[in-house]
């Protein structure tokens, strides 16, 4: 693979200063900045988005909605394969941590958007659908997990997010909705419960101007609204167990540097979102 000052100056950039930004999963992210500019150049996991074409695809459709319906989501300035996919963006300054109603509404108003446009393809094969490995991981949390997911399925299927963590917002003004790698056409619990996931982590007293703002802003209909509480649970026993299969050495999707503590955070939440229900 090219050095990172190779594939910025694919771009035309040359940089005065690279920093590896931290909080991704999968893709390699790297702040450059030149001069008084910055910019964020991603490289793409080919491992794990194994169609760049699909990838880029549904980012173009995505931001054209976003941008047609006044969300603010990253503009991307061009993509380059050399050895790899790279991708390049502004870089957008955060005013501090997001603030879980204002992301809940940001989020909503991206569902609201993006339900313009045709059904997502999903650039991860299976990505939020139930893994049939995971059984032999923990049978309890494989029963809570399956249990979720069928109870979610009762509500449409639309165009979502896929990642809505509180790690993909940028307080910015207004909020910036970003990481549209992993959209696709699921439900809105799966969104509404990553939100929940990391915005509550020791308790559930926030729920209601979060799930009020994230319903309001998304347009969601009265079975979907039904739905919601199940992507809580379903998300999180889904991490678990991607955390515990990763500890087995297997998996893609998951950095095991504090696995062992993360399982222990996970099953505490996975309790308290299933004693919620």
């Amino acid at each position: 693979m090219n050095s990172i000052p190779d594939i910025a100056a694919a771009f035309g950039l040359i940089p005065d200063s690279i920093s590896e930004m931290s909080g991704g999963h999968i893709n390699r992210t790297y702040h450059i900045v030149c001069g008084s500019d910055g910019y964020v150049l991603q490289l793409i996991d080919s491992d794990v988005f194994g169609d760049a074409v699909l990838l880029e695809e549904n980012t173009a459709r995505v931001c054209d909605a976003c941008e047609r319906h006044g969300v603010r989501v990253p503009q991307y300035m061009g993509y380059v394969r050399d050895g790899c996919t790279a991708r390049l963006s502004r870089f957008i300054p955060s005013e501090g941590a997001p603030e879980p109603e204002r992301a809940a509404y940001a989020y909503g108003s991206f569902l609201r958007a993006v339900e313009t446009i045709a059904p997502l393809r999903c650039t991860i094969d299976g990505f939020h659908e139930i893994d049939r490995s995971y059984e032999t991981l923990d049978r309890e949390v494989y029963r809570i997990y399956t249990g979720a997911y069928e109870n979610m399925a009762h509500a449409p299927r639309r165009n979502i997010h896929g990642d809505a963590k509180l790690g993909n917002i940028i307080a910015s003004e207004p909020y910036t909705v970003a990481d549209l790698d992993t959209v696709m056409y699921s439900y809105a619990a799966i969104d509404y419960g990553d939100i929940l996931r990391t915005s509550c982590t020791d308790d559930t007293d926030g729920t209601g101007v979060i799930t009020d703002r994230f319903t309001a802003a998304a347009g969601l209909a009265q079975d979907e609204i039904r739905s919601l509480p199940y992507g809580a649970v379903f998300v999180t026993a889904e991490l678990l167990l991607r955390y515990m299969d990763a500890l087995r050495g297997r998996g893609s999707l998951i950095r095991t540097d504090n696995a062992l503590e993360r399982t222990v955070q996970l099953r505490r939440q996975l309790e308290m979102f299933v004693n919620a229900l």
